[in-house]
């Protein structure tokens, strides 16, 4: 082999042996970020010890990264206030700034599109009332509920054994009043006048545990999803809901916020314990 084809066969060596080496952590870590993986590339810069000469590099990186996460995670919670305030164009322009911090944003562009899709939905039943020349009174339903809106059908034809009255229990649990309704129904004595009675008390239940929860009052709440246990034990809604008061308020408790917390956990501790399965 002579001189020449031996230094030939030395750099291919040195070529290939560079091409299959593993990148540095910190270039490791700029390719996740360029990529959008914010927590992955968070997790190599961890990783890095204090002797590596990169360490300081990393440290500054690391910040750099912990700051558009929490930038990222609070206008996704800017987001959902808007959209639990219908105010859905806001909530939108929230979401795409979310993802322009931090375009591997879990679930940011699932939240676009429901958020684009509700408030197209919106839009064009606006445009079909215009059209129509009247108003009309939309309601969303809670598939538990959406029965009921067709059982309302020719209830001015039933007047016997307290009918009116449980219409009108529909009609407000409808209206979005439970509270009103389970009152009404509480009145209805004897025999029951048809058999939708039930699903509608059951409905009303749970319209009232969902307000309250979405309202934040936990403790409301976890009363309200122990009457739905009652009412239909092993009820998945009102066990899933249960579980996620039980570690907000943990959460409170364990943060040191957690006063309102712990002393909801005090006065209802029946309310808030594990459901018998």
């Amino acid at each position: 082999m002579t001189r020449a084809t031996r230094r030939r066969a030395i750099a291919l060596t040195l070529l290939a042996l560079s091409a299959c080496r593993v990148p540095a952590p910190i270039v490791e870590a700029d390719l996740l970020l360029r990529s959008g993986a914010l927590v992955s590339a968070l997790a190599v810069l961890d990783g890095i010890p204090p002797h590596d000469p990169a360490y300081a590099e990393a440290r500054a990186l690391a910040a750099a990264v912990e700051r558009r996460i929490r930038v990222a995670q609070r206008l996704v919670k800017e987001g959902l206030d808007l959209r639990a305030e219908r105010r859905d164009q806001l909530a939108c322009e929230r979401f795409v700034a979310a993802r322009e911090v931090w375009p591997g944003a879990p679930g940011v562009r699932e939240l676009i599109g429901a958020t684009e899709s509700r408030r197209a939905a919106l839009l064009a039943a606006s445009a079909d009332r215009e059209a129509e020349g009247a108003v009309q009174v939309t309601t969303t339903l809670h598939p538990g509920l959406a029965s009921l809106a067709s059982q309302g059908d020719g209830a001015a034809s039933r007047s016997e054994l307290g009918t009116d009255l449980v219409d009108e229990a529909r009609r407000r649990l409808l209206e979005g009043r439970p509270e009103e309704a389970l009152r009404l129904l509480e009145e209805q004595t004897g025999p029951l006048p048809e058999p939708g009675i039930a699903e509608l008390r059951r409905a009303a239940l749970q319209r009232r545990a969902l307000a309250a929860y979405a309202r934040g009052e936990l403790q409301e709440a976890a009363v309200a999803w122990r009457a739905v246990l009652d009412d239909r034990p092993g009820e998945a809604l009102a066990l899933a809901h249960l579980a996620a008061i039980r570690a907000e308020l943990g959460q409170r408790k364990g943060a040191g916020q957690g006063d309102a917390g712990s002393s909801d956990a005090a006065r209802a501790p029946s309310a808030l314990a594990e459901p018998q399965r």
